[in-house]
């Protein structure tokens, strides 16, 4: 970040030094003031300086000449003269620019299940009625409303409101709002989301005309052709009871799609068990429907039940031909078959694992049963494991290791590597900043100052040796003798105020003994020293990023001391298991299905 402010201040420098005759103070700092708006954008500076006028008005600065910088940064690369330098004038680079985006001005089709609300050269607006037209018009987009994998999402949209895709003709494909889906409730809420799906409030067309003009267009195409759901849902108690309706028609639907696909599976026999892999959807709704048997939750189909099924069939069919082969109206056949029929249907009641209900094909398989009582997850032992560990990754993702105990989350500290870390990071700060952990009386002597006391000492030295040349009965011996004392005694003050005053480095003896100390005071509390050192709350995300805690390892630890039940049953904690052609399969109760 340093370099960068640097690299900043010096093309600004640059730019004032080469410019400053050119343009006036005022100016200068008005063009820097708005490339500094644009990312980047002081690399346009030596641009500007050779092509704008030395009189260019601060509103032209603000209006055309940022909005067309702002449109280089974005489809610069796909221009002809890809360099801003080569351009000879700013009218060049603008009329380039324009010649682009009319070039690339792209033509909306409308096809069938969708309705073009609006358009002009810029924008098209359509309003999609069905998941084929909204796949159609949001491709290239990250919105789950234009997946063709499933149509419930927008489903779910088209309740209680409508969805409008709002396409700019004019930019191209990398930019976020070349695609903007708006989500109008018939309540009156309104959501707008880019291409790559992130919700937004402010920025794009935000507050301008543009905007106003579509939203005009859009609000009449609801009053003409939604005036019966705008009354419904401006009514609280209306909405009350049209939200609970479509509910139940939401939930009908699935039941009625789960059911129709249970029936081909069985139609298919799917899952016999020549068809199985270890691990799969049938083998895991076969786990299932055996455990569901074993626990009495459901009566199943066996083999014994099939094969009874299938002779009472028969015998309905044999005297059935009977009887209408017999000239007498028999009474008693029609009451035999009765019976059987009575029979029969109380067997057909009994499930069979085609009544076991995918809902959900991730690691754990998802299930719920002809009756729509309940939902459970299943898995063999390989993905039980796998699912466990990859559920307490992602919490630690989410909530760091906060929510564990404190001396487990210790237990798979990598304390050596705390300790390298440590070392690390105090040499820095000790060394960086002495004078935070030392006085300036921990300073050694400077050379200067080593140089000076030697000289001092030497002084002295031979001060002493001419006054013990002094002869005593010389008449100036007392005065020459207090003369050279006075020498010394100001030489060796010096010489002790030099001592007493380094200005050297500090000493490094005491550095390292610092550092020793600080390793030693905060190697056992890595909580501690971040708290103390670093701040803030990504405790978690510091310790893992630095390899102080392994996160598939910790993982692992807590799968194997919880168990499966505790981490990956968020209804009540528990887990089943089950044998299923040699391998074990857990069964996690997952609450009811509605």
């Amino acid at each position: 970040m340093k370099f960068i402010n640097l690299l900043l201040e010096g093309r600004e420098e640059d730019f004032k030094t080469t410019y400053g005759k050119k343009f006036s103070p005022e100016k200068l700092d008005a063009i820097i003031k708005m490339v500094n708006e644009i990312p980047n954008g002081s690399k346009f500076l030596t641009f500007l300086g050779r092509v704008l006028p030395q009189t260019v008005p601060d509103g032209l600065l603000d209006e055309k000449v940022k909005d067309t910088l702002k449109k280089f940064v974005s489809i610069g690369s796909n221009l002809q003269i890809k360099d801003i330098n080569q351009y000879k004038t700013f009218a060049e680079l603008y009329s380039a620019i324009e010649e682009y985006e009319t070039r690339i001005r792209r033509t909306v089709k409308s096809i069938e299940g969708a309705d073009i609300v609006y358009e002009n050269d810029q924008f098209t607006v359509v309003a999609p009625l069905t998941t084929a037209a909204s796949c159609y018009y949001g491709a290239g987009t990250k919105w789950c409303t234009a997946s063709s994998a499933d149509n419930t999402h927008f489903n779910n949209y088209m309740k209680d409101g409508k969805l409008f895709y709002i396409l700019d003709k004019t930019k191209p494909t990398s930019d976020r709002f070349y695609k903007v889906a708006l989500l109008k409730k018939f309540e009156g809420d309104e959501s707008y989301f880019d291409a790559p799906d992130d919700k937004f409030t402010s920025g794009w067309i935000m507050g301008t005309n543009k905007l106003a003009r579509i939203k005009q267009y859009i609000d009449l195409y609801i009053r003409e052709k939604y005036a019966k759901e705008l009354e419904i849902w401006g009514d609280k108690e209306k909405a009350a009871i049209e939200r609970k309706r479509l509910e139940r028609v939401e939930q009908q639907r699935i039941e009625n799609g789960l059911i129709e696909s249970a029936n081909q599976r069985r139609e298919d026999d799917e899952w016999s068990l020549d068809n199985l892999s270890q691990g799969d959807m049938g083998s895991c709704a076969h786990a299932l429907f055996d455990f569901l048997v074993s626990e009495n939750t459901i009566e199943g189909k066996t083999p014994e039940t099939k094969s009874e099924i299938s002779r009472i069939e028969n015998e309905i069919i044999r005297l059935q031909a009977e009887y209408d082969n017999d000239e007498e109206l028999r009474g008693d056949l029609l009451d035999e078959i009765s019976e059987l029929e009575d029979e029969l249907t109380e067997l057909d009641a009994k499930m069979d694992v085609y009544d076991m209900l995918p809902t959900d094909d991730y690691i754990l398989k998802g299930f719920t049963t002809t009756e729509f009582q309940g939902r459970w997850k299943v898995g063999d032992s390989d993905d039980t494991e796998r699912e466990a560990v990859r559920y307490v990754k992602d919490m630690l993702d989410d909530v760091g290791y906060d929510g564990y105990n404190e001396s487990f989350v210790m237990e798979h500290f990598d304390d050596d590597s705390f300790r390298v870390y440590l070392k690390d990071f105090f040499e820095e700060d000790v060394y960086n900043n002495p004078e935070v952990y030392l006085d300036d009386s921990d300073k050694e002597l400077s050379r200067s100052q080593e140089a000076r006391i030697v000289e001092l000492k030497q002084m002295v030295l031979n001060l002493e040796s001419e006054r013990d040349s002094l002869d005593d009965e010389d008449e100036d011996y007392s005065d020459e003798y207090d003369r050279i004392g006075d020498e010394i005694d100001e030489a060796n003050n010096e010489i002790e105020e030099i001592e007493d005053d380094p200005d050297g480095e500090y000493d490094s003896d005491k550095l390292d003994s610092i550092v020793a100390d600080k390793i030693s005071e905060h190697r056992y509390d890595a909580k501690e020293f971040y708290d103390n050192f670093l701040g803030g709350d990504l405790f978690s995300e510091w310790a893992t990023s630095n390899g102080f805690i392994d996160k598939d390892d910790f993982a692992q630890a807590v799968v194997d001391a919880d168990g499966y039940g505790r981490v990956l049953n968020n209804y009540d904690g528990s887990e089943e298991s089950v044998s299923f052609e040699g391998e074990t399969y857990y069964i996690f109760y997952d609450g009811d299905f509605h």
